[in-house]
């Protein structure tokens, strides 16, 4: 499970953020038309929420993009609050519009409820999956019991529906709890082809982590730098 915002507004943007994430919700974040497009390729989220003046392109062009593209809930959250704008964002394939200021229990509220529709609305999918691979992990932080093999196996159902790097890497270290970092990276290298790999940081980082784990310490150090280079905020490089 997870979701994108985004919303040129760093303020907003690190609000709405962190009161997802509190809720146990992953997030990704954009702050312009076209990093908010590519991030919706790559990351292929659960649900996007939208503000409507971004850099580089409007929210309501990334929605009617977004919605010819896939059925993933989109969430307008925008200053906005005329009913024109209203009417444009639902006739373009907007599930939700809200307009700030706005408290964020009642941002994660909608974006739950979002959810809970599309699941009740479809038949078994990635949404579905995903839902019962956020609930194993709960599970396991709550109780401490070993489940990862019901992870991996979640996964392999997850990677039959329409190809996503994310999930060959998450099962990739899904493999590694249950069978160890030397066949995670088999699977790891299995996935490899993938071109969008190539300039992935998660992918550099999770090859560089199970590499470490097998003692491989030039080759984890090569997958390192390769990641911190990929990463966009220099701050963190």
């Amino acid at each position: 499970m997870k979701l994108l915002v985004v919303d040129d507004d760093a303020d907003m943007l690190a609000v709405v953020s962190f009161a997802l994430r509190q809720a146990g919700f992953p997030v990704v974040t954009a702050h312009s038309y076209g990093t908010g497009l590519s991030a919706f390729h790559t990351e292929q989220p659960d649900l996007a929420i939208l503000d409507i003046n971004l850099p580089g392109g409007s929210g309501f062009e990334l929605c009617g993009l977004l919605r010819n593209e896939s059925n993933t809930p989109i969430m307008m959250l925008t200053a906005r609050g005329e009913e024109a704008d209203l009417v444009s964002a639902l006739a373009l394939g907007a599930d939700d519009y809200l307009t700030k200021p706005i408290r964020p229990r009642k941002i994660v509220a909608r974006v739950q409820a979002l959810l809970r529709r599309a699941g009740a609305m479809s038949r078994i999918g990635r949404f579905q999956i995903e839902a019962a691979l956020q609930s194993a992990h709960v599970y396991r932080r709550r109780t401490g019991e070993d489940n990862w093999a019901a992870v991996v196996q979640l996964y392999d159902v997850l990677s039959t529906l329409p190809e996503s790097p994310v999930v060959a890497i998450n099962r990739a270290l899904a493999v590694a709890e249950v069978r160890g970092p030397a066949a995670a990276l088999i699977e790891l290298e299995a996935a490899s082809s993938d071109a969008r790999l190539a300039e992935y940081q998660p992918y550099w980082a999770a090859r560089a982590d199970l590499l470490a784990r097998t003692g491989a310490s030039d080759e984890a150090r090569h997958a390192y730098d390769l990641a911190i280079g990929l990463e966009r905020d220099p701050a963190v490089r």
